[in-house]
């Protein structure tokens, strides 16, 4: 695991967290909620503790598309009319299978250990939309993911982030300087994807 942070204001609306199941799966998530500062954080402490609580339900913590059904309707109870994208997923290292559901989310990048690139696109729309698709069905995406295999998740902080000219930094941009640095460590991997971004920026990377 490699994970690196850095909210816009002190405090936003990018979250991500993982949990060691009992039978030797991983269940990770990746959220952003609309907006920035104290009003995003809020609604991002409330995606962690509603998943903290969903991880003790055996009857859904196997699905990432129903993790994020009964979080999306654990925050509706709370909070009228809050969105926020998602990425759910569960590795079975067993079965060397990758499950996952994403909400709107910018697509993952699974970096295949032969290098190949494959794209972890939605299969769900924003979440918060549920009040208005009453009849949406909720449905996982599975994947091969094996020994070599790495993933890289992110949220469009990155992909988003404008040079002077105000050109985005773009998942093309991302996927290139992936494929540049395919030999390397995940965590050296996600350090040239940071610089990358810093110098497109034209600022020192933190």
């Amino acid at each position: 695991f490699y994970s690196y942070l850095k909210p816009f204001r002190k405090v936003g609306g990018d979250f991500y967290d993982f949990h060691f199941m009992d039978n030797g799966k991983i269940s990770l998530l990746i959220a952003d909620a609309t907006g920035h500062g104290i009003d995003a954080a809020m609604i991002t402490s409330m995606i962690k503790l509603s998943y903290s609580y969903t991880m003790k339900d055996n009857r859904i913590n196997q699905s990432p598309s129903l993790v994020l059904k009964q979080i999306e309707s654990d925050i509706s109870q709370q909070m009228d009319n809050t969105f926020f994208t998602a990425i759910a997923l569960v590795l079975d290292p067993n079965e060397n299978i990758l499950y996952f559901a994403n909400a709107g989310h910018p697509d993952a990048v699974l970096l295949k250990s032969s290098h190949k690139i494959e794209l972890l696109k939605p299969n769900l729309p924003m979440l918060g939309l549920q009040q208005f698709m009453t009849t949406m069905h909720y449905f996982d995406m599975r994947i091969n993911f094996a020994q070599g295999d790495k993933l890289l998740l992110f949220t469009d902080g990155l992909i988003d982030t404008k040079n002077p000219d105000r050109e985005e930094f773009s998942m093309e941009r991302v996927v290139s300087v992936i494929k540049q640095n395919a030999n390397l460590p995940i965590n050296i991997l996600g350090s040239h994807i940071i610089d990358a971004c810093a110098d497109f920026k034209q600022e020192q990377a933190p």
